[in-house]
């Protein structure tokens, strides 16, 4: 998991190519209008276990997975970004 992963003073525009890791699916929130970004990264081996979640929520900055475990277990795994000058 990466937060941060648009530039501060970036004057080209983040995509998913130039964040792309080699065996690796990458979930982003780029597309969501984030400010800062973030990325998952899965290992293609156990891609096909994992599921986005879409939570009810306005919080841009945040990416929820869920990954089948053994039988009917799953993992809620989320990475979220909070700025330091966040309110509360």
């Amino acid at each position: 998991m990466v937060t941060e992963v648009k530039p501060k003073h970036c004057t080209e525009p983040t995509s998913e190519p130039m964040i792309s890791l080699k065996g690796y699916h990458c979930y982003t929130n780029l597309d969501a209008g984030s400010h800062r970004g973030i990325a998952i990264y899965v290992s293609n081996s156990i891609d096909h276990t994992v599921s986005e979640v879409s939570l009810n929520t306005t919080y841009e900055e945040s990416i929820w997975l869920n990954i089948k475990l053994n039988g009917k277990d799953k993992l809620l795994l989320g990475c979220v970004y909070r700025s330091p000058s966040s309110t509360e």
